[in-house]
C-alpha cells in the first residue's frame, strides 16, 4: 500500500528527520512524503538537511514540501530590508551561517531553486495540507497565499472547512506538546509540529512528529540532533 505521510517542522534537525525516515517509519520509494516547511532557521544542520532532500529525490524517493513562514522570510528578504531584518529576528542567521553566506541572494543557485519550488499548499481527497492554516474570512480560504503560512487557526468550525470541500486541515508551524498532537487527529485541524528544535527549552516539546494519512497513524522521534 502507499503511504502518504505528513511531517511536521523539521528546522535543521537532519539527523532526527533520518531516524524518522527510515528507522521508525521505514520509508519505501512508492510512499509521498509531504513535509510541512519551515526545513530552515533554528537548528544545527540546515545545508546537511536540504542536501539529504535533493539527494533522496535523486534516489527515486516521493519527498516534497511545502513553504513555510522561514522559506516566505529568506525569498522575500531579497526583495526587502525590513523583512531581511525580520529574517533575522526569526533565526535566519543560522540558515546562512549553515551555507556560509550573509545574504540569501547569495546562495547556490539551486537551493533558490528549491524554495521557490515549494507549493503554499497541497489538496488532498480529505485533507488541506498548509503549513499554518487558512484565512476562512475569506469566501475562497485557498486564494490566499500568504495566510498559508502565518495563520494559526487554533477553532477549525464544520461551517469553515466548508469552504474547502469539507477537507480537514493538516498543519505545523505551532509547537505544541507531544500529547496534545496525538489527540488532533480526531479535530478538523490535525497537527504535526512537536517543536523538534525546542527539546530541553520548552516542556512537552523537542519531537519531530509524522502522520499517516493512509493509516489515521502518527509516528514521532526525540530529537537527536541536539
Amino acid at each position: 500500500m502507499k503511504r502518504i505521510i505528513a511531517i511536521g517542522d523539521i528546522h535543521g534537525c537532519a539527523l532526527t528527520l533520518r531516524k524518522l525516515l527510515f528507522d521508525n517509519i521505514k520509508i519505501r520509494k512508492k510512499d509521498k512524503i509531504i513535509l510541512l516547511g519551515d526545513l530552515i532557521d533554528r537548528g544545527p544542520r540546515i545545508r546537511e538537511l536540504i542536501d539529504d532532500i535533493i539527494k533522496w529525490r535523486q534516489e527515486g524517493y516521493n519527498i516534497t514540501s511545502i513553504r513555510g513562514n522561514h522559506e516566505w522570510l529568506l525569498l522575500k528578504s531579497m526583495q526587502a530590508q525590513y523583512i531581511f531584518r525580520m529574517w533575522m529576528l526569526n533565526r535566519g542567521m543560522t540558515t546562512l551561517r549553515s551555507f556560509n553566506v550573509s545574504d540569501a541572494a547569495h546562495l547556490p543557485s539551486e537551493y533558490i531553486s528549491f524554495f521557490k519550488k515549494m507549493p503554499a499548499f497541497i489538496e488532498l481527497d480529505e485533507f488541506v495540507i498548509v503549513h499554518g492554516g487558512l484565512n476562512f474570512e475569506k469566501k475562497k480560504p485557498l486564494k490566499h497565499k500568504k495566510a498559508m503560512v502565518w495563520t494559526r487557526n487554533e477553532n477549525v468550525r464544520k461551517r469553515d472547512i466548508e469552504k474547502i470541500g469539507g477537507k480537514r486541515l493538516i498543519v505545523g508551524h505551532t509547537p505544541t506538546p507531544l500529547k496534545q498532537i496525538l489527540k488532533s487527529n480526531k479535530s478538523n485541524r490535525i497537527l504535526t509540529d512537536g517543536g523538534c528544535v525546542y527539546k530541553g527549552i520548552h516542556k512537552g516539546l523537542g519531537y519531530l512528529v509524522a502522520y499517516d494519512i493512509s493509516q489515521d497513524k502518527f509516528y514521532y522521534e526525540e530529537n537527536i540532533d541536539t
